[in-house]
């Protein structure tokens, strides 16, 4: 019996028996006998029609998918499939992992990452960052302010990662798919002993980082927007409650018309990272 998912980028595919998957125009073929690409299933709940959520790596092509089936004895239909959750005003909860932890309150969204190696770096790193996404189309900007983010501390990035530095960052993302996305973090690092603190906007491209900006900012809540105007993105950042916008370079982009946008929270380190978002705002 076929059974109809969806990707997170709204892309229909469908497993049959042979267990085939179709990811951004591109088949792959998954024998159980390979050991990649692999599949973690998460229950989320314990009723008699499971939900569980399916993070595929692929692993030749570097690429996360995030997709939701039924595990019921009878697979509903595709429009009957619900997310792991979704939360009004900030969007679809996607934990790829399955470890990280969501509260959400009075305008208040607080992520909570343990002690484990969660990324937005495609490459050389990971792209398992858990993410709340809503989809957007065509020209918008998109606010939200950090309210709190823990310290990195020296000395506590997880061992065998490359470099030296402790990285923690609250996010906000324009996301495609795991190598199309744009990133704009309020940072908190810790260098050799030197904290740096910054807003730091990354965008990607078929993988491959291919424009990067990172004023270093003083240590207090921070609003961070993105800005999208045709092919023209505009990251700025705010300290005192949005009176006042820094607007950092203007870039180009080659995102589509139909995308996704909201939070993430980032930690390379041992001691895991909480993130404390306030005042999601979507402007058309």
């Amino acid at each position: 019996m076929l059974r109809q998912l969806e990707l997170l980028n709204l892309q229909r595919v469908t497993i049959g028996g042979d267990c085939r998957l179709l990811l951004s125009g591109e088949a792959l073929r998954h024998n159980c006998s390979c050991p990649a690409p692999t599949a973690r299933r998460f229950d989320m709940n314990a009723h008699s029609r499971v939900w569980r959520l399916l993070s595929v790596l692929l692993a030749g092509g570097q690429a996360t998918a995030w997709l939701f089936a039924a595990a019921a004895a009878n697979a509903q239909p595709l429009e009957n499939v619900q997310p792991l959750e979704t939360v009004q005003g900030w969007g679809l909860v996607v934990d790829p992992v399955g470890d990280c932890k969501f509260e959400h309150e009075a305008g208040k969204f607080t992520i909570k990452v343990p002690g484990a190696y969660h990324d937005l770096w495609p490459g050389g790193g990971k792209v398992n960052a858990p993410m709340v996404l809503q989809e957007v189309q065509g020209d918008f900007s998109i606010t939200v302010a950090v309210a709190h983010i823990d310290k990195a501390e020296r000395d506590t990035r997880i061992s065998g990662l490359g470099g030296t530095t402790s990285f923690h960052a609250g996010s906000l993302v324009i996301w495609q798919d795991a190598k199309n996305f744009v990133r704009f973090d309020r940072t908190q690092m810790d260098r050799g002993g030197q904290p740096i603190t910054s807003c730091y906007l990354h965008i990607f491209q078929d993988g491959a980082r291919v424009a990067e900006e990172a004023p270093a900012v003083p240590d207090r809540p921070t609003q961070l927007r993105l800005t999208r105007k045709a092919d023209s993105l505009t990251a700025a950042y705010s300290q005192d409650g949005g009176r006042n916008w820094k607007d950092l370079t203007s870039r180009k982009i080659g995102l589509p018309a139909k995308v996704r946008a909201g939070i993430s929270a980032l930690n390379n380190t041992t001691r895991g990272n909480t993130v404390t978002f306030e005042g999601l705002k979507i402007e058309k």
